[in-house]
């Protein structure tokens, strides 16, 4: 019965403006030439704070213009909401006007409302244009509301953004079943195209499944090109659902680092593997770790991300691993599981690199393939190349020593006890 009411209420909104649709023809045909008003979107769902409505005229007009609004629903003025206006004012030589419903939350119910706002008559001069109505779903305590955990991401190769759900005390949401939520891209910000730079594996949604902790809206890289780079999502209107504190997203397709340059040695981070002895898990010799200095250089020569000319010009100890003599290193994948020095899940570049001694070490050679990650950084304003060694197997009583008896795969120092090693580059 209720919602049948909100039908009867919401239709006799439409029938209110069929006459000034007919007052405003000038022929015969029902066609009107006079300049359109009309509001620019026309449904919000609104959890808490406050919705802009705006009204846009065509035409300017030459002196400033009001336009009486009607409230209709079940949401109670001064109860439920309160209106800046009950009109809205174009100013003379502007095409927008707008007024603001904010929400009442000492009196929200468990269950939604709904206000229905119609614009009542077009001032003299104008008409109103078919969309000159808009409807708020005001969410009760039993509503949820939907933002993305960031404002802005990158994407190299691929890109997976995520989307929160919160109930309305803040806390979060994970819904019983497999919910869909729509997004769609700004087509008047964003500079990229779909189907020529990115594309949408999934679709224009984010899927996020029962009992899940968020929802992931996937992104592949097509192209890069610069200054058409740029993909706006924003997420779209769900019932039962208001948007948060990000309903909008700003994805840069960057693509992979490339890498090339002469990078100079500017310092180890041993922290990793030192974890071991600190702990009393192993004995890892911390005396007999790797020295380097500025003399330490190495180059990458490369037009793009999938493939360099690597030069080593390392002393004794980074010798061990690099070797010596230019070879062609390859790109293999982004990896996004590692975590960067500070804790922090990031992206690292692997590359193939041939002729490297996994062994780290002069007195046992062990030849072969290897994979190298890097990544770049900023920190305290300055550019590194971080060298990321998780491929290499230490030898008893050199450094690294025990930690031998903890390589379950061939996976483990990666996550576990990698060698980093930072390049600032050689201008």
């Amino acid at each position: 019965m209720r919602q049948m009411l909100y039908r009867l209420m919401l239709l006799s909104v439409v029938m209110c403006v069929m006459p000034s649709l007919v007052s405003c023809s000038d022929d015969d045909n029902g066609v009107s030439t006079l300049p359109q008003i009309f509001i620019e979107k026309s449904h919000f769902t609104m959890a808490k704070g406050d919705v802009t409505i705006l009204v846009t005229a065509e035409v300017p007009p030459v002196q400033d213009i009001r336009i009486p609004v009607r409230l209709g629903g079940s949401a109670v003025r001064d109860v439920d909401y309160t209106i800046s206006d009950e009109g809205v004012v174009i100013k003379a030589g502007e095409t927008t006007g707008s007024f603001i419903v904010s929400r009442i939350e000492e009196s929200m119910p468990d269950d939604k409302l709904e206000l229905f706002i119609n614009l009542a008559e077009a001032p003299s001069g104008y008409c109103l244009g078919l969309v000159n109505y808009a409807s708020i779903n005001l969410l009760g305590k039993n509503g949820y509301v939907m933002s993305f955990m960031e404002t802005a991401g990158t994407i190299d190769l691929d890109g997976e953004f995520k989307l929160k759900l919160y109930d309305m005390k803040g806390s979060m949401y994970r819904p019983k079943v497999e919910e869909i939520f729509e997004v769609e891209i700004d087509a008047e910000q964003s500079t990229a195209v779909e189907g020529e730079h990115f594309e949408m594996p999934e679709g224009h949604v984010i899927k996020y499944p029962a009992n899940a902790r968020e929802g992931i809206l996937k992104v592949n890289m097509l192209k890069v090109e610069p200054g058409r780079d740029k993909i706006v999502f924003r997420l779209v209107d769900k019932d039962g659902y208001a948007v948060g504190a990000n309903p909008e997203m700003t994805v840069t397709i960057k693509g992979p680092d490339n890498f090339s340059g002469t990078w100079q040695f500017d310092h180890f981070d041993f922290a990793d593997v030192q974890m071991y002895e600190d702990w009393g898990m192993a004995n890892i010799y911390p005396d007999k770790a790797p020295v380097a200095s500025a003399d330490d250089k190495m180059v990458l020569t490369g037009e793009t991300y999938e493939k360099y000319a690597f030069t080593p010009q390392f002393g004794k100890d980074l010798a061990k691993y690099f070797g010596s003599g230019t070879r062609d290193v390859e790109f293999i994948k982004v990896d996004k599981e590692f975590k960067d020095q500070n804790g922090v899940n990031t992206n690292f570049t692997r590359l193939k690199v041939p002729g490297i001694n996994i062994s780290f070490s002069d007195t046992k050679q062990d030849i072969r393939d290897a994979q190298v990650a890097f990544n770049l950084i900023q920190s305290d304003g300055k550019e590194y190349l971080e060298c990321w060694i998780g491929d290499w197997i230490p030898v008893y009583g050199e450094y690294g020593g025990d930690l031998s008896d903890w390589i379950y795969d061939d996976t483990y120092l990666w996550t576990m006890a990698p060698i980093r090693i930072y390049f600032t580059r050689v201008q």
